[in-house]
């Protein structure tokens, strides 16, 4: 795989993700380089290096993953969409298989004239981690949004649904609506690295993928409440956490995915 180079974002992504994908890389023979995001800049230190003719891979944070969306030099770049990984897009594919399937979608500045005495989970419509989804209060919405505090803008569009207690929460990783690798990551919402998972959420994250794929590599992740199985959310594979996945098969499966497509990109 002469041709294919994955490029790794080395700062502002946990060491642990970065050494995991590294070694994979390292140990399968596969290119690599390190490349890192100046702090409060769009810029990156060690862009001039790289070999803009092969295939390129791109692993790093939100940031870096919009910028070479938006700049579409490297190809492929990176496995993403921003209307495709919109909540309000694939949220409808999977509704019957949706976790937060009672959701509305509407604005910060409009749920703080309608947010009532229940709690509510909350979440951004796009794939951009601009928060953690979360359950707030009333109380604690307003005072997260209040003009002193938030770095969110009023018209800001969010996805609302009410809380759920989910058991046990697994990633999947999708190449062309197969399952590849997949990890549980977190048990009664606390953090739970663990490479086996459940047949039932395996067959959920089949089934989904089969109904709908936002790009033909991506993350699925799936929620158990009670004895039901079903679609948190998915999510844009190059700036996707790998958990305890088998990132040796990541990086071979989706490099020999690129290697295939390799006249698409270049031609």
């Amino acid at each position: 795989m002469d041709n294919i180079l994955w490029v790794i974002q080395q700062n502002l992504i946990s060491d642990e993700e970065y050494s995991n994908i590294t070694e994979a890389l390292s140990v399968s023979h596969i290119s690599w380089m390190p490349v890192k995001i100046i702090p409060f800049t769009d810029r990156l230190e060690g862009i001039e290096k790289i070999d803009i003719s092969k295939n390129i891979i791109a692993i790093g944070s939100t940031n870096l993953i919009n910028n070479v969306y938006k700049q579409n030099i490297w190809k492929p770049g990176v496995f993403f969409d921003p209307q495709k990984f919109n909540y309000r897009n694939w949220g409808e594919k999977y509704k019957d298989f949706l976790l937060n399937n009672d959701y509305e979608i509407t604005t910060i500045e409009k749920l703080h004239k309608s947010f009532g005495k229940k709690d509510l989970f909350i979440r951004p419509l796009h794939d951009s981690k601009s928060f953690n989804g979360q359950v707030f209060t009333k109380k604690e919405f307003l005072e997260w949004t209040s003009p002193v505090m938030s770095y969110i803008k009023p018209d800001t569009e969010i996805v609302v649904s009410t809380p759920k207690v989910i058991k046990k929460e697994w990633r999947f990783l999708v190449i062309e609506n197969k399952i590849i690798t997949g990890s549980l990551y977190r048990k009664n919402n606390k953090r739970c690295i663990d490479a086996n998972y459940y047949k039932k959420a395996l067959e959920v994250a089949k089934i989904a993928a089969n109904i709908y794929s936002p790009h033909s590599v991506f993350v699925i992740d799936i929620g158990q409440i009670e004895n039901e199985y079903r679609v948190i959310e998915v999510g844009c594979f190059n700036a996707a956490g790998f958990y305890a996945c088998d990132t040796k098969k990541i990086v071979k499966q989706v490099s020999k995915y690129v290697q295939k497509q390799r006249v698409y990109y270049h031609e």
